[in-house]
């Protein structure tokens, strides 16, 4: 039997063995472990009654009638899949209220995210938005009341799930093509982004002109986070420097950090 899918099984087996070997009766009690995988055309979350068919090692499968275990009790020991949450972000607004975040913000999806444990950020903005360029395809997000919220859960923000995105594929130089733009318009006291969970990623967006860091990660757990292929204090082409105030990123005792991203001019 197979699991629709396709996960391992592994059962902790015991039995009671009888075995009828000319003329006398011989009973043994032992237990042994089973790795296999299960499926009855449903996901196999249940109890189970297994046939097992067992050898002599010396002799093999001559003895097959002799040797026949019924009836073996099973219990799961893989862990059940948790199913990812997706935030989706379709606009360039955002009002500034973390209590009320404009609809299909990525204010209201960092407050989702934290909310719910984490999970994935992704961009379906669409182009008839009115702060996406007409030319270039690049959409500008401006929180222009306060930060966005700080990142509470293990989070990743894609920018390339942006539609007509892509990341740099070239060993020597750049074609990357970034089309989300976090910009800050210099407003005072604002930064990007403010991590202080573990295990977050942050990847092809543009972060530029806020008037403090561009990303910060805070406090020993926001450790194992990845800022990769973004283009941090630059225009979308990573040629023009808009540079923000403080840092593009800035750390504090926050170590076991990778950083994979063009710097602030």
């Amino acid at each position: 039997m197979r699991n629709i899918n396709d996960r391992p099984v592994y059962a902790r087996l015991a039995f009671v063995a009888v075995l009828l070997w000319g003329g006398a009766v011989y009973a043994q009690t032992t237990s042994f472990t089973y790795q296999g995988r299960l499926t009855d055309g449903a996901p196999a979350n249940n109890n189970y009654d297994l046939q097992f068919t067992l050898w002599d090692a010396a002799v093999g499968p001559s003895l097959a009638p002799r040797h026949h275990f019924l009836s073996l009790r099973y219990e799961r020991f893989f862990a059940p899949v948790v199913p990812v949450n997706t935030f989706t972000v379709t606009t360039t607004a955002d009002n500034g209220s973390n209590t009320s975040p404009t609809a299909g913000s990525l204010r209201e999806a960092i407050v989702n995210a934290n909310n719910s444990g984490g999970g994935n950020i992704n961009f379906s903005i669409p182009g008839s938005d009115p702060n996406c360029n007409a030319t270039t395809h690049v959409c500008t997000i401006t929180p222009v009341t306060r930060s966005l919220p700080d990142i509470t859960a293990p989070v990743t923000i894609d920018g390339y799930t942006q539609p007509g995105a892509s990341p740099n594929t070239l060993a020597d130089g750049d074609n990357a093509v970034l089309l989300v733009e976090l910009n800050g318009n210099g407003a005072s006291g604002l930064s990007g982004l403010n991590i202080t969970s573990p295990n977050c990623t942050v990847r092809g967006l543009i972060i530029n002109g806020f008037n403090v860091n561009g990303i910060a990660l805070y406090e020993s757990a926001a450790t194992n986070t990845h800022i990769e292929g973004n283009f941090i204090g630059t225009d979308a082409t990573g040629t023009v420097a808009n540079s923000n105030g403080n840092a593009g990123i800035y750390f504090q005792r926050a170590n076991g950090n990778r950083r994979l991203t063009f710097m602030q001019f």
